[in-house]
């Protein structure tokens, strides 16, 4: 999952960085939250089916939403800021830890 939305900025990173300011400004926003959306319940349904390794009291439906959110931030601020960490791998990988470490 972090992969992916690692990947799909990396496609064109000076792309998507004008995308994300201008998309809610012609009014397209509400096809990006419903991917959104789409995104959150999937990674809900893969936590509601592993519950059993979710740190004790966590919500499956409210730590999809914090994952979706965090990936999705985390890479959005790579792209405006730190595009030199997309190819590396390295921000794979410490948003892994980040994602690891809340949930389990």
């Amino acid at each position: 999952m972090i992969r992916a939305g690692t990947d799909a900025h990396r496609l064109d990173p000076a792309l998507h960085k004008v995308l994300n300011e201008q998309v809610p400004r012609v009014g397209r926003i509400a096809k990006a939250m419903d991917t959104s959306r789409k995104i959150t319940h999937a990674i809900e349904q893969f936590l509601r089916r592993h519950a059993r390794e979710l740190r004790r009291g966590r919500d499956p439906a409210t730590a999809a939403l914090v994952v979706e959110i965090a990936i999705e931030a985390i890479a959005h601020k790579a792209v405006i800021e730190r595009i030199e960490l997309l190819p590396s791998g390295v921000l794979e990988r410490e948003t892994l830890d980040l994602v690891l470490g809340y949930l389990t």
